[in-house]
Parts: structure tokens; C-alpha cells; sequence
């Protein structure tokens, strides 16, 4: 038969509440009697009842993560570099995901907090507009965001460098006077995919007599194949082509290769992402610190939970283009 808290507490002759304070470590108990009720405790060999003890403290030692998918390698390294932190820091994570549904991310949210009680939320959804955002000031808690860039005290945020990532790679394609150039643009409501397109834009801005043509891929490989398909029976192969992920990248190499053209002799191509098979196929990419963005948010998420009435933070990682077999010039 288990050992029971009325156990503890005849064989310690303390109070249950007394029983309660040592075991959620409060500075309320006398070194002694603390040290008399954990010898009692050892010896039943009693393991408190987990969700009694989150009721008692109103924490439950878990961090929500919303995130809209997990198709790709860099969905599965940030949430890798989550799970590190947050174990680390001896939290555990509740991930669901939202798969794009228009009402999906404002029910699975709230029914997170309200229901299963998490301690706050690390969220990668480019679904949650301003309005929304606005809305989750009410929960009082720590919410962190993930790819996106925001100035708001009540939030905390970690991104990455998209606008600068995507100027130097659309930079050194122009360098290597690649004057034809495709661009595969991701969701039209993702911050980052537009972060990154104003990044063409202004690299395209400082060179003369360049010509761009735009596609929409959505961050797809199926979506991003079909569009590349029309636009090149339409106009032809461009003499370069700039995927704004690396999956759409990769779902075009794929088809430029089956279908006999040579790459980047005939047509260069650069991905954003940087995720592990780009390097077995020799994709030239701009890489990005995907565990870091993991990790960091987890961090900005602790912070808030030991200063709850501390300003959010926001911070912004470096990128760095790796320069390989899909482009012409030097190789990294």
C-alpha cells in the first residue's frame, strides 16, 4: 500500500500544510523540521501527488508550444532546441500543432491555458496576427514568439536576421552577374517570408539591369514545384533562382536535375534554412541557428517566469550564408 501525506505527517508529527511547505521548498520551515520530515519521507518512500502539488503552488512546471507544422528539418531543430532548454531547466513541454486552420491556433491557445494549465507558451505560428497577439495580453503569463519580430514590452520574441540572410544571398547571386533571377516566395502572411523578400528587394535596388520574376511556393515543395513548372513553361528557365526555404529549394533542385538541366552551369539556385540534407546534395543556403531559436526561447521564456514583471525581450540571431556546388563562384 502507498504511503499517504497523513502518513508523512504522523510519523514527522507535523501538519500537513507544514508537510506541504517542505515539499514545494519554502522558506517558511525550520531547517530541522525540514530535515526531519525528508528523512520521513525517504524511509515510506512517499511520492507526492503531482497535480495536488501543482495545484498547491498555481504552477504546473510545464511550457506550452504551438507550432502551425512540423514538415520540415527546421521545425524538428527548434523544437529539438526546446526541448534541451526547457529540460534543462526542469520544465516539460505540451506541443500541439495547427496546421494552418483559420480558427485552430485561438481555440488550441486558449484551451492550453485554460485547460491543461500550462506555465505560459512558446509559439511558431505565422497565423497570429496583431489583433490576436493584442488578445493574449489578458493571460498574464509568459508567451514567447517564435519568427517573429515584435517591440511589445508584454511579450518576449527571437528571430532571426531574415531581411539581412536574404540581401546577401540575393547579393551574391547579382555579384556573379546573374541578371535572370527567380524568386520562390513563401505565405503571403508569414513575417518572415517578407522580411525576406524585402531583402531581394533591396539588394535587386543596388544593381542595374536586373530582371525578377516571383513565384509563390508557400513554403511548400509540392506548392512551390507547381509554380515553378508553369512559370517555366511560361517564360522559360531564369538564370538563377532564390527559394525563400530550403524545402521549395530542394523540391526544385530535384526537378531541374530530372529534368536534364545542368546546375549551376545552366541555372544556380540558393535556399534559407540551412537544414541538414542541404549539405548532402550540396545546396548553396543561408544557414540559421535553428536549435538556437529553441533554446533562446525557452531561456526568454524562464527569465519571465523568475521576473514576471520585467519587460519582454527581443532578440534577433545572425545568419550566414554557406556558399556551395549550387552556385557559381567559390565554394565554402
Amino acid at each position: 500500500m502507498r504511503p499517504t501525506l497523513k502518513d508523512v505527517c504522523r510519523e514527522a508529527m507535523v501538519s500537513e500544510a507544514t508537510v506541504s511547505r517542505v515539499i514545494n521548498n519554502s522558506p517558511l520551515v525550520h531547517q530541522r523540521t525540514r530535515n526531519r520530515v525528508m528523512e520521513v519521507i525517504t524511509k515510506l518512500g512517499y511520492t507526492p501527488n503531482a497535480a495536488a502539488r501543482n495545484l498547491s503552488r498555481n504552477k504546473t512546471d510545464t511550457v506550452g508550444v504551438l507550432f502551425h507544422q512540423m514538415s520540415s528539418g527546421f521545425f524538428a531543430l527548434v523544437m529539438s532546441g526546446i526541448d534541451k532548454s526547457a529540460r534543462q531547466g526542469g520544465y516539460h513541454i505540451l506541443c500541439e500543432f495547427t496546421h494552418f486552420e483559420p480558427e485552430d491556433p485561438r481555440h488550441t491557445f486558449r484551451r492550453m491555458f485554460d485547460e491543461v494549465r500550462v506555465d505560459g507558451m512558446i509559439v511558431l505560428d505565422p497565423s497570429f496576427n496583431l489583433e490576436f497577439i493584442e488578445e493574449l495580453k489578458r493571460y498574464k503569463s509568459p508567451i514567447v514568439f517564435i519568427q517573429r519580430e515584435l517591440s511589445d514590452p508584454e511579450f518576449s520574441s527571437i528571430s532571426i536576421e531574415n531581411r539581412d540572410g536574404a540581401y546577401q544571398a540575393m547579393k551574391y547571386l547579382l555579384s556573379l552577374d546573374y541578371r535572370d533571377l527567380l524568386v520562390v516566395k513563401g505565405p503571403a502572411g508569414a513575417q518572415d517570408a517578407q522580411l525576406r523578400l524585402k531583402g531581394c528587394e533591396d539588394a535587386l535596388r543596388e544593381v542595374r539591369g536586373a530582371t525578377c520574376r516571383y513565384i509563390i511556393g508557400d513554403y511548400s515543395p509540392a506548392d512551390a514545384l507547381a509554380a515553378f513548372r508553369k512559370d517555366r513553361l511560361e517564360h522559360g528557365l531564369p538564370r538563377a533562382i532564390f527559394a525563400l526555404n530550403d524545402a521549395m529549394a530542394l523540391s526544385v533542385l530535384k526537378e531541374l536535375r530530372d529534368t536534364g538541366v545542368k546546375v549551376p552551369e545552366q541555372v544556380a539556385i540558393i535556399g534559407f534554412d540551412g537544414i541538414d540534407c542541404t549539405e548532402y546534395v550540396g545546396l548553396t543556403t543561408v544557414e540559421t541557428p535553428m536549435m538556437d531559436l529553441g533554446e533562446g526561447a525557452v531561456k526568454l521564456f524562464l527569465k519571465r517566469i523568475e521576473s514576471p514583471d520585467a519587460p519582454g525581450e527581443h532578440v534577433r540571431l545572425p545568419t550566414k550564408l554557406v556558399i556551395r556546388g549550387t552556385c557559381g563562384g567559390k565554394q565554402a
